[in-house]
């Protein structure tokens, strides 16, 4: 990410960048079809390397193109983007559903056919979106002879530098969200995790628990776009951490085995709005915190 945030900073290539991770992003997902018992650690290698880094190089490279001129656009925009992402994988996920019970097909066969509709349908919108992005000048200078790598590294220093004495407000959220942004992303993860090993969940009423969730990133993506343009982006960002806690803490607290399966799918809608609450305070706070002239 160093490398990636100076490359955004000190070159015009900024669509380019973009372009080039987009692309590879979609071949490794499309070459996941070739998923054997003889290939799943060199497709996981791939999966939480290779694609983790272009996915957030694209996201880098997107939200520097996001710059309105107030915040209560800024809310709007973070938030209309989240209900489309959600909208996207709700479909997404009730495709691969509805072409599993027609086909029958066993898992390893509907996975490979979830990389096929991933990689084209993806694919295509990457290469939208890329061809609406404006070509940029470089933000500011390159040293001569400089590694954008190590370029990075220093920028970022100076970054987090300057906000502790400006702003340690600032600061201590760039160093926190490191940690809130990967606990909240395995949430739903873990929490599927939890339903079938502790709660002896099926299948099916694990993917229907799913479906719930999703269903309510939107109501979610809205509670964010709300509370954002009349709290500011600094209480809306606080409260909804403070509301994920508490549903948390009331989830493993309440569900220890299978008599409380039922009772999970209360869950189900809380974490889903909590869910899609979370990224776009998250990302509208993130914005109006970048220095100007840095993208990283």
């Amino acid at each position: 990410m160093p490398f990636a945030g100076a490359f955004l900073d000190f070159t015009p290539k900024k669509r380019e960048f973009g372009a080039a991770n987009a692309a590879i992003m979609t071949l490794v997902t499309f070459i996941q079809v070739f998923l054997f018992q003889s290939t799943w650690f060199a497709m996981a290698i791939l999966e939480s390397v290779v694609i983790s880094a272009t996915y957030f190089a694209n996201l880098m490279v997107m939200w520097s193109y996001v710059k309105p001129d107030n915040e209560h656009k800024l809310h709007g925009v973070t938030a209309s983007g989240q209900i489309m992402a959600m909208f996207g994988l709700l479909s997404f996920l009730i495709t691969v559903a509805v072409v599993g019970i027609l086909t029958g097909w066993d898992a390893v066969m509907l996975a490979r056919f979830s990389q096929v509709l991933a990689a084209v349908v993806g694919g295509l919108f990457l290469y939208q979106s890329y061809q609406r992005y404006e070509p940029v000048l470089a933000q500011k200078a390159a040293p001569v002879g400089g590694n954008f790598y190590l370029e990075g590294l220093r920028s970022l220093k100076s970054t987090i530098g300057d906000l502790g004495k400006t702003a340690p407000g600032a600061q201590r959220f760039l160093i926190s969200s490191m940690f809130a942004d990967g606990a909240t992303l395995s949430t739903i993860n873990i929490s599927v995790v939890y339903l079938k090993e502790q709660l002896g969940m099926s299948d099916f009423n694990t993917q229907l628990y799913l479906i719930i969730v999703i269903c309510f990133f939107f109501p979610g993506a809205l509670v964010a776009r709300t509370l954002g343009r009349r709290l500011g982006q600094k209480r809306s960002y606080v409260l909804c951490l403070a509301y994920f806690v508490v549903v948390i803490v009331a989830f493993v607290a309440g569900l220890s085995g299978p008599k409380h399966q039922m009772i999970s799918f209360i869950f189900a809608p809380l974490l889903g709005i909590g869910y899609a609450w979370f990224y776009p305070s998250n990302n509208a706070f993130f914005i109006t915190l970048i220095p100007p002239g840095r993208d990283m």
